[in-house]
């Protein structure tokens, strides 16, 4: 965060409604963001960029020497009260190294100031360890199907991603009656998470973890 400082950037928290002018550069730094192979929408596990809906929150917006929006993260509401919940996380292309690391950081500096004891990065559904001791042989099968076939659901990707600032994990589970419920079961994932092209559905938000 220092390097960053001494770079000119800084982080500042915004708070609803957003103006016009702030979603414009939101929308673009998230429109670049998807330009980035294997990034889309998607829903579920994470909202999307849907401006009635981020202009009623929070946001955390990380700001060059020029001033320009680089980076943002939104936070959505929670059931308790001292615990926060990010959901969109979007960074412009092209930009210094450790800018992500950077604005958590300071959000989380600034969350604590503000009272709050935890933070909820969301979920990452399919994300275990295949080898995890619990692991039925017909779940392990599941898992090993989902790694080399990412294009069904990225989860260990993104499980990477949230693992960086994590420190504890909160199971959530699936119930199913046979070991034919699995492959659908992790295809119905995929499904309610995927945004398809002219898809206008309302956002779901992430659910704390």
């Amino acid at each position: 965060a220092n390097r960053l400082d001494r770079l000119g950037y800084r982080v500042e928290r915004i708070d609803p409604p957003l103006a016009d002018a702030l979603l414009a550069d939101l929308k673009r730094i998230s429109d670049h963001w998807l330009e980035i192979p294997g990034h889309r929408e998607r829903q579920f596990t994470l909202g999307r960029f849907e401006p009635s809906y981020l202009k009623t929150t929070p946001v955390y917006v990380a700001f060059d020497r020029a001033g320009n929006a680089v980076a943002f993260l939104n936070l959505v509401p929670s059931y308790d009260p001292a615990l926060a919940t990010v959901d969109l996380m979007r960074r412009a292309p092209d930009q210094v190294n450790g800018l992500m690391d950077y604005l958590f950081a300071k959000v989380f500096l600034d969350l604590k100031s503000r009272g709050f004891r935890s933070f909820s990065l969301g979920m990452a559904p399919l994300s275990d360890r295949a080898d995890a001791s619990e692991a039925s042989p017909d779940e392990r099968v599941v898992y090993w199907v989902l790694k080399r076939m990412p294009f069904l659901f990225r989860a260990d990707s993104l499980r990477r991603f949230k693992a960086k600032y994590a420190d504890s994990w909160t199971p959530r589970y699936a119930v199913f009656q046979s070991r034919l419920d699995l492959p659908r079961l992790a295809l119905a994932l995929r499904r309610v998470s995927e945004i398809r092209s002219g898809d206008v559905r309302a956002p779901h938000l992430s659910e704390a973890a």
